[in-house]
């Protein structure tokens, strides 16, 4: 028998950060003969599929084996580069080559295999921080700041292709007050910026 001890996937949230260390983790349950191997298979979107093997991790019990696999250099690899590009004000556009999906199977000669679905995307963990990308797969609100007249990148993760979702902005909070000085007053930057919240 072979089953996942860490397939990254926390609460449907399948979210990885290709830059971050992405280790998946099986075990096998055999009897004798130990299988000699634990194979990967990585497909991607295309439906290209790429061959790998595990690495032996540690030894549980006298018939029972756990393999790990690193995949994040995998996954960037296949991912084209990532870069911001011009929009319209207040637009929202889809970004291109921010993240890909990919399907992680295990499997070896003698027993069927596990996999699962995984989207990798192009950001990074922090350290003792998951792989898993919480706050990218449940829009986590944030604070987002800038100079005055100055652009905002915000993104958001929309789950499925076609689901549509809706943005609102706190015009007040806009259009609303300047950081604020130890004294009170706008803080004022060098060369004379102002920041808005």
């Amino acid at each position: 028998m072979i089953k996942f001890i860490q397939n990254n996937i926390k609460n449907e949230n399948n979210i990885l950060a290709a830059h971050s260390p992405v280790f998946f983790i099986v075990e096998v349950t055999y009897s004798e003969p130990m299988p000699p191997t634990v194979y990967v298979d990585i497909t991607t979107e295309s439906g290209e599929v790429l061959n790998f093997v595990a690495t032996p991790y540690k030894d549980v019990a006298s018939n029972i084996r756990q393999y790990f696999f690193r995949a994040d250099e995998i996954f960037r690899s296949e991912m084209l580069d990532f870069n911001d590009f011009f929009t319209a004000e207040n637009e929202i556009s889809f970004v291109p080559n921010i993240q890909k999906k990919f399907n992680v199977k295990f499997f070896t000669s003698i027993f069927e295999s596990v996999n699962c679905d995984v989207i990798a995307h192009h950001g990074a963990a922090q350290i003792s921080e998951s792989e898993t990308l919480e706050n990218i797969y449940y829009n986590h609100n944030e604070l987002y700041f800038s100079g005055v007249g100055g652009e905002v990148y915000v993104y958001f993760f929309n789950e499925m292709d076609g689901n549509n979702f809706q943005i609102t902005l706190d015009d007040e909070l806009i259009e609303g007050n300047y950081a604020l000085d130890f004294d009170e007053t706008p803080f004022i930057f060098e060369d004379n910026i102002l920041i808005k919240l």
